[in-house]
C-alpha cells in the first residue's frame, strides 16, 4: 500500500504499526498517524501519513512528528531557523515553549535571574525548579518537549555591548523583558547594530481587563509590539494575559520565519 512515511511517499507491505517497527524500525517506539500519536496494534491503511521516531528517553528524537499537524510548507522552515530570547520569565519562557512545540531548531536565550515560588503565577516553570537559574530550567523543559532542539544559554544580564554576540546567528530576536528601561535598552541597540534582524517586542500584558485590547503593530519594517500598549504592572501580573501577549509575540515570530502572507 502506499503511504507517506516519515515524510517520503512510499509502498509499504506491512500491515500494521508493530509490524513496520519490527521490519523497518526496530529502534522506534513511538509513531504519530494522522497527526494522532498511536500504538503499535493500529492497522496500516491507504494513504495514511505516518511519522515514527523515539521517545524523549531515547538516544534519538521526535522529529516530525512532533510538528505532524503543523500548517503545510512551515516544518523546514522552522527546523532550520534560530530565535533569540532576551529574557526566560512570564513572556520568555512561555514563548520559548510555544516555539519548541511548533518545532523551531534553535533557541538562544539570556537572563541572569533565578526562580521563586513568585514566579509560578506566570512562568512556564514549576515548584521543583525554585533556586534554578531560569535558563538551565527552561533548557531543561524545552529539550523535554523538543529533544532535538538546539539550545544555547546565556545566564548574564544583556548590555549594549552584548547583545550581538550574544544573538549572532538567530534569525529573529524577542525582547521579554520586565523593565521599561532595559526594553528600550535593547531595542535601541538591535535598530541600531543589528538593523536586519526582525526585533518582536511585548508592551501591555498586566491586569485583567478584555484581552482583545491585546494586538501585534508594525512599528517599522523590522520591529513589532505586541500587547495592549497601555498597561503596567501596578495593575498585576496573572497568566491569562501574561500568555496571551506570549502567544501573539510568538504567533509573529512564526510568520516572520515562514514568511506568511498575514505578514505582508
Amino acid at each position: 500500500m502506499k503511504v507517506t512515511l516519515n515524510g517520503k511517499t512510499q509502498n509499504i507491505t506491512q500491515r500494521t504499526l508493530n509490524q513496520l517497527f519490527t521490519s523497518l524500525y526496530p529502534d522506534c517506539d513511538v509513531a504519530v498517524i494522522d497527526g494522532r500519536e498511536a500504538r503499535g496494534h493500529v492497522v496500516l491503511k491507504e494513504n495514511m501519513v505516518i511519522y515514527v521516531g523515539r521517545s524523549p528517553s531515547g538516544k534519538g528524537d521526535l522529529g516530525e512528528a512532533l510538528t505532524a499537524r503543523n500548517p503545510a510548507g512551515t516544518r523546514d522552515a522552522l527546523k532550520g531557523a534560530t530565535v533569540g530570547i532576551a529574557g526566560a520569565g512570564g513572556l520568555g519562557s512561555n514563548i520559548a515553549m510555544m516555539l519548541a512545540r511548533a518545532g523551531i531548531g534553535g533557541i538562544t536565550v539570556a537572563d541572569f535571574d533565578s526562580i521563586d515560588l513568585s514566579n509560578l503565577n506566570r512562568q512556564n516553570f514549576t515548584v521543583h525548579d525554585r533556586g534554578h537559574l531560569k535558563v538551565e530550567a527552561l533548557e531543561r523543559h524545552l529539550l523535554e518537549v523538543s529533544p532535538s532542539i538546539r539550545v544555547k544559554t546565556f545566564p548574564e544580564r544583556l548590555e549594549p555591548s552584548s547583545i550581538p554576540k550574544v544573538f549572532s546567528g538567530c534569525d529573529v530576536i524577542v525582547e521579554a523583558f520586565d523593565d521599561a528601561e532595559a526594553k528600550a535598552m535593547i531595542l535601541d541597540t538591535v535598530a541600531d547594530r543589528m538593523p536586519d534582524i526582525p526585533l518582536v517586542c511585548g508592551s501591555g500584558m498586566a491586569g485583567m481587563t478584555d484581552p482583545s485590547d491585546m494586538v501585534t503593530r508594525r512599528l517599522s519594517d523590522r520591529i513589532y509590539v505586541c500587547g495592549d500598549g497601555r498597561s503596567t504592572m501596578d495593575e498585576g501580573l496573572l497568566s491569562t494575559r501574561v500568555t496571551i501577549c506570549a502567544g501573539l509575540m510568538a504567533n509573529k515570530v512564526l510568520q516572520l520565519l515562514t514568511h506568511s502572507e498575514q505578514d505582508v
